[in-house]
């Protein structure tokens, strides 16, 4: 019993001292997917910053033991808001919360895409399986900033564990277009559909960028990754 309370009370104390270790540190260590290297790093696994990774700036997290598992709470900045990811529960047992917090301006860059956004997506999981999902993230007026401004539409985004994890994604402009994503994150394959109207900004952009022929309304595309 005692040795068993030892070599806890050890366990315990490495975990402290590798969360209490500079993350500037292990962040040297990891190889980053392109442009998505953490910048401007300080604090510490614990508790610490960093100035910009891949689209998000400002971030910062936090973790904090209790009786009901480890509390971790991560927030950033991207698409001119403000969002906040909460962790909580045990390996076995856990949820997960992410949350739009507010607008918040962000620095210029050479895509910028603003919208209100509202509500949060739940997810209850076990292990490294989703259990189960609620809620939805929904932008009533989602538009493009730069490189020109453009109106896109309301937008919603919802997570699906029913079968697989999928993420759903849909834009809808009426009168003008409307897109459909739903990508099955296990297998990194989504489909990406849309139809579009003559007058439809978006459709011209498409074009200009060779995704949807010159009379082409509708198109339909699987993506790998």
């Amino acid at each position: 019993m005692r040795r068993g309370l030892t070599l806890w009370g050890l366990a315990v104390f490495c975990v402290l001292v590798l969360l209490g270790s500079p993350a500037a540190f292990w962040v040297r260590g990891f190889s980053w997917p392109a442009g998505w290297a953490p910048q401007g790093v300080s604090g510490t696994l614990w508790q610490g910053q960093a100035q910009r990774m891949g689209q998000l700036s400002a971030l910062s997290w936090s973790l904090s033991p209790s009786l009901d598992g480890v509390l971790g709470e991560w927030r950033g900045v991207a698409l001119e808001h403000q969002w906040q990811l909460r962790l909580k529960g045990w390996p076995w047992a856990w949820n997960a919360r992410l949350e739009a917090l507010g607008h918040v301006p962000q620095a210029a860059t050479a895509v910028r895409v603003a919208g209100n956004w509202q509500g949060h997506v739940q997810v209850h999981g076990a292990g490294a399986h989703c259990v189960n999902s609620e809620g939805e993230l929904f932008a009533p007026r989602l538009a493009l900033l730069a490189p020109w401004g453009m109106p896109l539409g309301a937008a919603r985004l919802s997570l699906d564990c029913q079968a697989s994890v999928r993420l759903k994604a849909s834009l809808l402009q009426p009168g003008m277009h409307q897109l459909g994503f739903d990508g099955d994150l296990p297998a990194r394959r989504a489909a990406l559909s849309g139809d579009f109207e003559e007058a439809s900004e978006l459709a011209a952009l498409l074009r200009q960028f060779g995704l949807l022929q010159s009379t082409q309304r509708h198109f339909a595309k699987t993506l790998d990754w």
